[in-house]
């Protein structure tokens, strides 16, 4: 589960082959003029569906920035918002694999502000598997620590390999409940 995209990084090119479910509802002739639009030097449709992009190293770069920007972005969105007042700051590490969440543990464990961490999951679950990552080494933690105490919440590891997890950020809400518990760290903390 866990190749669910695969990067080659070459010399001078990078090729991206992205699978058959990103393109659901769009034509080849609409994905390969996308891509032109975007600045991809090649553009073929595999196949199986699949479609692989041959970009300059310039571009992915420009690409890789463009999706850091965004974890970046989410980041910001969640210790600045209104709705998500037990989550204080967010650190994180520079490839988006591994973040400290401090957050007032108290009002944490008790309401749904886990739920904000799901969008940084999604970007840095994405942002990780355009670097490069698959399998077991796609993988992003999340060490939710207490503000108060300095205590770190033991939440479970987001796995591309995991069937359930890489079913759900697939779009199959048959994982929803098992996200929910995942994110409600509840008594999982230690000194």
């Amino acid at each position: 589960y866990g190749d669910f995209l695969n990067v080659n990084k070459g010399i001078l090119t990078v090729d991206v082959t992205l699978p058959v479910s990103f393109f659901i509802e769009s034509t080849e002739e609409e994905i390969i003029a996308e891509a032109k639009e975007n600045g991809v030097t090649e553009t073929v449709v595999n196949e199986d569906g699949s479609v692989t992009y041959t970009m300059s190293k310039s571009k992915y770069k420009e690409m890789m920035k463009e999706m850091g920007d965004s974890v970046l972005s989410t980041i910001d969105e969640i210790v600045n918002s209104e709705d998500y007042t037990s989550i204080k700051d967010i650190s994180y590490n520079k490839d988006f694999t591994e973040f400290d969440v401090k957050v007032n543990r108290q009002q944490y464990e008790e309401g749904f502000d886990g739920f904000a961490i799901f969008g940084l999951v999604i970007g840095s679950t994405y942002y990780s598997a355009f670097d490069g990552k698959s399998g077991e080494d796609l993988q992003i933690i999340f060490n939710m620590i207490d503000e108060t105490t300095g205590e770190v919440g033991q939440m479970p590891i987001f796995n591309a390999s995991d069937s359930v997890w890489f079913n759900f950020i697939s779009g199959l809400p048959t994982a929803q409940k098992s996200l929910h518990q995942q994110l409600a760290v509840k008594g999982a903390w230690k000194s």
